[in-house]
């Protein structure tokens, strides 16, 4: 019998007993079942003359129980020939061997999800790696191809200390992963301040390699951290600050009076040269 006793299985299997009564009486039969496993099974049976009745042994296992084998034995005694106790001790048994299935399984969080690096610096990163499968396993530790092409194309230099790790069943171990910033901002780098601010996310990846080779596939873990990149603006940066309204307002107002102090004079004189014409 075997049992999956990964996340989501139903880690439970059965097997059918078929227990025969070779005698010409009614016997009353006792099961019992010996082993380190929960199991299901009825404590008895009735089972005529000549013939015979079968049951189902149901053997439920823990998620996640590590993988290994275990043996269950079934035993089957007379308890009464025709309502009376036997002459002889009547009894037989199987032993069935269950095997706990391995499975790969893996996780991985960051100890921080914000960082501040400056232009052309390095930082280092923590991460937790856990191997949550039920046996010995190596834990292979990458960016997602999203995030290294991204911060590759960037300028962004990043070590992993560890690719692979091997870690034993529900074992953790913290990993460090080493970032070289850029020496300069990108062209969508927002202003702070005085400061020239990136943000960009790096992905962590981890893959329990059984899991790669067993027939389930991959199973993969990741976590997130966002890069703040800190730069200073140069004055060149700056943008440019209009005149203040005041200024402005006064400006304006003191063409317009000029402009009608030039009009008014025109006027006036239009209006002398042509009395002095009519005398």
């Amino acid at each position: 019998m075997q049992i999956s006793v990964s996340p989501g299985s139903s880690t439970t299997e059965s097997v059918t007993c078929v227990v025969e009564n070779p005698t010409i009486y009614e016997e009353k039969i006792r099961i019992t079942v010996t082993g380190n496993l929960t199991y299901s099974a009825p404590g008895s049976l009735i089972i005529q003359g000549g013939s015979s009745e079968s049951f189902d042994l149901v053997i439920v296992a823990e998620e996640r129980m590590s993988a290994g084998s275990h043996s269950v034995n079934v035993e089957v005694s007379v308890q009464e020939i025709s309502g009376v106790p036997p002459a002889n001790a009547a009894k037989d048994d199987s032993n069935i061997v269950v095997e706990i299935l391995r499975y790969g399984d893996c996780s991985v969080s960051a100890k921080t999800s914000l960082i501040e690096v400056g232009l052309g610096e390095d930082a280092n990163l923590q991460f937790i790696v856990a191997n949550l499968g039920n046996g010995a396993d190596s834990i292979e530790l990458s960016l997602s191809s999203t995030s290294r092409t991204s911060l590759e194309f960037l300028g962004y230099i990043v070590t992993i200390s560890s690719p692979t790790i091997d870690l034993g069943e529900q074992q953790s171990l913290e990993v460090s992963l080493t970032i070289t910033a850029p020496v300069e901002s990108s062209p969508s780098a927002k202003r702070e301040g005085s400061r020239l601010v990136d943000l960009h996310t790096l992905d962590l990846v981890v893959t329990s390699q059984y899991s790669c080779d067993s027939s389930t596939g991959c199973v993969s873990d990741s976590t997130s951290v966002t890069l703040k990149l800190i730069g200073e603006s140069s004055d060149s940066d700056a943008s440019y600050e209009p005149t203040n309204m005041e200024e402005s307002s006064f400006e304006s107002s003191d063409y317009m009076i000029f402009g009608s102090g030039v009009v008014s004079g025109v006027m006036v004189l239009y209006v002398l040269y042509a009395l002095f014409k009519k005398s």
